[in-house]
């Protein structure tokens, strides 16, 4: 994450990082499954194609949402 910016970078945002405030398992809980379902949708539209996501999204949720 940091090896693309320069020293000075680096230490603004490890100041920043060390000034938030503690998460909430359950929140980082949501936020990791949040980002497991995207990076699962991502790799149905690159293996299956538009067309195989757009059938996996309609079997799941339906025509109302997945037309959303």
């Amino acid at each position: 994450m940091f090896k693309p910016l320069d020293e000075e970078e680096v230490q603004i945002l490890s100041k920043e990082l060390a000034l938030l405030p503690n998460v909430k398992s359950r929140v980082s809980d949501g936020v990791v499954e949040e980002f497991h379902q995207l990076l699962t949708a991502r790799s149905y539209v690159t293996t299956g194609g538009v067309d195989y996501a757009k059938r996996l999204l309609l079997k799941t949720f339906g025509t109302e949402h997945a037309n959303a």
